[in-house]
C-alpha cells in the first residue's frame, strides 16, 4: 500500500506539472504582433497575471518539495531551491515566448515572475511554519 506521504507527493507533483503546463499553454498564445502603447490597466493586468502565475507555481513547488524529509530540515535551502526553480522556469518561459508570433522575451517579466515566486514561497514558508 501507499503511505500518505507518497500519495501527497504524487498529488502535489501532478498539481505542479499541471500548473507548469498551464503556464506553457498561456505562453503559447500568439500576441497581436503590433507595436502599440497599451493603456495602464492592460499593463497592470498582464503583469499581475505574471505575479499570480508564479505565486501559484512557487506554492505548488514548495508543497511538492515539502514531502521530502531533506527539505524539512534545511528551511533556507528549501526556500532558495523553490525560488531558483521558479526563476529557471521564468527564464525558460520567456525563451519559449521568443519563438511565439507576436510575443517577445523580456527580462523585466522574469523579474516580475521572480517577485511572484518570492511571494508564493514566503507565504508557503510562513503558512507551513504555523
Amino acid at each position: 500500500m501507499f503511505s500518505s506521504t507518497v500519495i501527497s507527493r504524487r498529488f502535489s507533483g501532478i498539481a505542479l506539472l499541471s500548473w507548469m503546463a498551464v503556464i506553457f499553454t498561456l505562453s503559447s498564445l500568439p500576441g497581436s504582433g503590433g507595436d502599440f502603447s497599451p493603456p495602464l490597466w492592460y499593463i497592470l493586468e498582464r503583469k499581475g497575471a505574471h505575479v499570480a502565475e508564479f505565486f501559484i507555481l512557487a506554492f505548488l513547488a514548495a508543497s511538492f518539495l515539502s514531502t521530502y524529509d531533506f527539505f524539512q530540515k534545511k528551511r533556507l535551502l528549501f526556500f532558495c531551491f523553490v525560488v531558483l526553480f521558479c526563476v529557471s522556469y521564468a527564464f525558460s518561459d520567456e525563451l519559449h515566448q521568443s519563438f511565439v508570433f507576436g510575443r517577445g522575451a523580456r527580462f523585466t517579466d522574469v523579474l516580475i515572475d521572480t517577485g511572484g515566486a518570492l511571494l508564493g514561497a514566503s507565504v508557503f514558508f510562513f503558512w507551513k511554519k504555523r
